[in-house]
């Protein structure tokens, strides 16, 4: 389909000259007024107007004013004759007129002016549907990713209680989707618990979470990182086993590093002793009576080396004891004045609030959150998972 080009004079011989010029290489019409042009700019779209400025009735500016008004994507060009130059350049530059042109002048001047406006207009009709498309695809990859979030949402364990135990919980991704994940959840005498952080953000971050949840949390199968099989029976694996064997299932092949931390546990339903082992992560926090402390735990992240320290602890978990994991979202959370959050502010906030209970900590922790913030959205992903004796 050729392009569209309206040419606007009074003067016949002048359009019929145009006519001829350009009638090979495009849909040519023409207009003895401003009136006239208006009415035929309603019945199709024009790629360029090329108007006199002396005409009876509206003049051109006048009319390339209205052009621009109604078609803005419409290329205005203006002829004008030599005597009416001052008062058209003025115009030109409040109007926003594409080039003008002496009348009578060399016609390959207009020919050229005319070429380059098609070539603007098909920039600008590109630029349009490019967004156009562009708003399309954000639009259906926005519908996807909140479909994905809220899967990612409802595959996270809600807060729950048993064998004794109670886990509360918060999770707020930074963006729709999150790195973050963390479960609990029973295998014979042995609660299994953990919150883990996949480095990055976004899709990628989230893939690999999910792919590490549904491995580490697919019970009773041979590749379960997290359990052995001996005298045919499945048997959990101590904490800093389990992370080893985890280590040398996620190492890094290639230059595409994507490591992730973890904060890993379990408990002995039979005796209330707990064993936990980090692998980069953030050390988890002790509440028991009064004292208020972080486990003392080392370990390298998952996947990044081949040979890694993992550390372990074990303790006995009396009645209303508390253990909180978290990502670092939380103590790296930055305020107006680009403060952290930080550790010990963490830590004197359990300190206060040493006697709440594990949904009561994790409002807390929301509270505290939320004024940070001043109720912004949060630059990382933040996860806590509390577990309280009962």
């Amino acid at each position: 389909m050729k392009d569209c080009i309206l040419f606007v004079d009074d003067e016949e011989l002048l359009l019929s000259s145009y006519e001829m010029l350009f009638l090979d290489d495009y849909d040519v019409y023409l207009a003895n007024s401003a009136e006239e042009a208006l009415t035929c700019l309603e019945k199709r779209n024009f790629a360029v107007v090329v108007s006199d400025y002396d005409m009876p009735g509206m003049n051109g500016i006048e009319f390339l004013n209205s052009v621009r008004k109604r078609y803005p994507d419409t290329i205005r060009i203006l002829l004008t004759g030599f005597s009416d130059i001052n008062i058209v350049v003025e115009a030109v530059n409040e109007s926003n007129i594409f080039r003008f042109l002496i009348k009578n002048d060399d016609l390959s001047k207009v020919i050229s002016a005319v070429k380059d406006g098609i070539n603007i207009y098909r920039i600008i009709k590109n630029e349009k549907k490019l967004k156009l498309e562009l708003e399309e695809a954000y639009n259906e990859i926005s519908l996807d990713l909140k479909a994905a979030a809220t899967l990612q949402q409802e595959i996270q364990p809600a807060p729950s209680s048993f064998a004794g135990y109670t886990f509360s919980t918060l999770y707020l991704p930074s963006k729709t989707l999150s790195g973050d994940s963390y479960n609990f959840f029973q295998i014979d005498d042995t609660i299994v618990y953990y919150v883990l952080d996949v480095t990055g953000k976004g899709v990628p971050a989230s893939m690999i979470s999910f792919a590490i949840s549904r491995l580490i949390n697919s019970d009773k199968i041979p590749n379960n990182p997290i359990l052995n099989f001996k005298n045919n029976k499945y048997l959990t694996k101590s904490p800093s086993d389990a992370l080893q064997t985890l280590n040398q299932t996620f190492l890094t092949k290639n230059e595409d590093i994507q490591f992730f931390t973890i904060c890993y546990g379990t408990i002995d339903i039979s005796n209330s002793i707990t064993k936990i082992a980090t692998g980069g992560h953030r050390k988890p926090i002790h509440i028991s009576n009064d004292k208020v402390e972080f486990l003392n735990l080392k370990g390298m992240p998952i996947g990044f080396l081949k040979d890694v320290k993992i550390g372990e602890t074990k303790l006995k978990l009396a009645k209303n004891d508390k253990l909180i994991l978290y990502s670092d979202g939380l103590p790296e959370l930055t305020n107006a004045k680009g403060e952290m959050f930080g550790e010990e502010r963490l830590l004197d906030i359990f300190k206060i609030n040493s006697d709440a209970n594990s949904d009561e900590l994790i409002d807390i922790i929301d509270f505290h959150i939320q004024n940070w913030t001043e109720g912004s959205k949060p630059d990382d992903d933040i996860t806590v998972l509390t577990i309280e004796k009962i």
